[in-house]
């Protein structure tokens, strides 16, 4: 999410969303995590294949939604020196910002790694308990399918923005 009438290209993308309110505001994070958990719950839980597959691929793709980004979070600035910016970084801007306390910088990233950690490893444990053949396809098609929205998704936003009033 960045500034009304601004594309991802231009430098000052989120120069005015950044210093608000706003960023605990957003809610993608949470939901995405929410639908994270979701799907790794309906496949460890549900019996039925069809639910167990959907919950995989629920889980699978919110769970590339969160991890790659803020592996960009925490990564970028160790080799590079330079900071990148997602939610879950602004986050921890704001969280120092009320504090005074530095060390909540990278706390919501971690968090967010953590927890789709976590359930990818779920699923991975618990494909092998229940037989599901072909994981490695599975995972790369997954993958595959990520990579490609995320493409998509990025033509789409540089190219045919939505430009929300902020509150």
């Amino acid at each position: 999410m960045g500034d009304i009438y601004k594309y991802p290209s231009d430098s000052d993308f989120r120069a005015y969303y950044s210093t608000t309110q706003a960023v605990l505001l957003d809610f993608g994070v949470p939901c995405t995590l929410l639908l994270c958990v979701l799907g790794t719950l309906l496949f460890k839980k549900n019996k039925n294949k069809l639910i167990q597959y959907i919950g995989a691929a629920l889980a699978t793709v919110n769970s590339l939604l969160r991890f790659v980004p803020c592996t960009c979070v925490l990564l970028t600035p160790v080799f590079t020196g330079k900071t990148h910016v997602e939610d879950e970084y602004e986050t921890g801007q704001f969280l120092c910002q009320m504090t005074g306390n530095n060390f909540l910088l990278y706390i919501p990233a971690l968090v967010s790694e953590a927890i789709t950690l976590l359930c990818m490893i779920v699923i991975l444990r618990d494909a092998k308990k229940k037989n599901v053949q072909h994981v490695a396809l599975y995972t790369f098609v997954s993958l595959s399918v990520f990579c490609i929205g995320m493409v998509i998704a990025f033509i789409m936003d540089e190219h045919f923005r939505i430009n929300w009033n902020a509150m």
